[in-house]
């Protein structure tokens, strides 16, 4: 998929996928420090490189029209020139979907010597992921605050939360069913005064102590590498109403349980906090 369009290369009219590679687990950094009357080093973590996947197709066409054709979408498709990630999108056996985002970064060269005339011709491409993980592309969106208003479903909540004394104080409990971090994007609707919202777990948090959300208007948290932003309805941004002790950098949903707290104070018919996330994987 690449914006609107979509190409399928292993429905075996058009094109047959021969073979995958970098599907599983990707490139690997060890961190490490060495001190001067030290022997060997000191391992600090690890960093996940970029993917590199390279698919290797056999293009299938009926005449030589039909084969400069299916040559010319294989190109426009993979091109450079399109700023739209390329979305690889496979479907498992049990019929769950994963999906990751790159680029071209080489192919397919179509050299004669893999071709069996306009038949068959063998070609190859590689993607380059910058994010390395993959994940099921339907969203998961947790209204966990307020009524469904049609965005999200009902989540059942370990502590209900206060609304008569304009206060809320809620856990939610989620089960993250992926196998590698997610950074998820929330949206705290007004009003509502001093939203702070912790991560049992990890400890981390995001408080906006002293800071007011007006009726009708929200905070989109985005806490994807990259982003890492807050803005209001208008698009105005709001982080500078983050404490300095907010852990913006690291919040995240990790694999297993998570229990996230809410709070904040003057809340109103309106209020509401919602959850976005997808389910990210190491491989597949």
């Amino acid at each position: 998929m690449r914006g609107t369009e979509t190409l399928d290369i292993s429905d075996v009219v058009h094109y047959a996928l021969d073979e995958v590679d970098g599907f599983g687990m990707p490139p690997i950094a060890r961190l490490s420090e060495k001190g001067p009357l030290q022997h060997g080093e000191s391992d600090r973590g690890y960093r996940l490189g970029a993917r590199l996947i390279q698919c290797v197709l056999t293009l299938r066409a009926t005449g030589w029209a039909e084969y400069y054709s299916r040559r010319q979408e294989l190109l426009g498709f993979l091109s450079p020139t399109n700023d739209s990630p390329i979305s690889l999108r496979f479907t498992q056996p049990d019929g769950t979907v994963r999906q990751i985002d790159g680029y071209a970064a080489e192919g397919p060269s179509f050299s004669k010597r893999d071709a069996k005339l306009y038949q068959f011709h063998k070609v190859a491409f590689r993607l380059s992921c910058p994010d390395p993980a993959w994940y099921d592309p339907e969203r998961k969106i947790v209204r966990v605050v307020g009524s469904s208003g049609g965005d999200g479903f009902a989540f059942p909540l370990a502590v209900p939360w206060t609304f008569g004394g304009t206060s809320v104080n809620t856990e939610l409990s989620l089960d993250y069913d992926g196998t590698w971090l997610e950074y998820p994007e929330i949206v705290i609707t007004g009003p509502i005064s001093d939203p702070r919202i912790e991560h049992m777990e990890t400890g981390d948090v995001l408080d906006f102590d002293g800071a007011v959300i007006a009726n009708g208007d929200s905070y989109t948290i985005d806490l994807r590498y990259g982003y890492k932003t807050i803005v209001d309805g208008s698009g105005a941004t709001k982080i500078a109403e983050l404490t300095p002790e907010s852990d913006l950098a690291t919040w995240r949903l990790q694999t297993g349980a998570n229990t996230v707290a809410f709070s904040g104070v003057s809340a109103g018919a309106n209020t509401s906090i919602v959850l976005r996330y997808y389910n990210r994987y190491l491989g597949v």
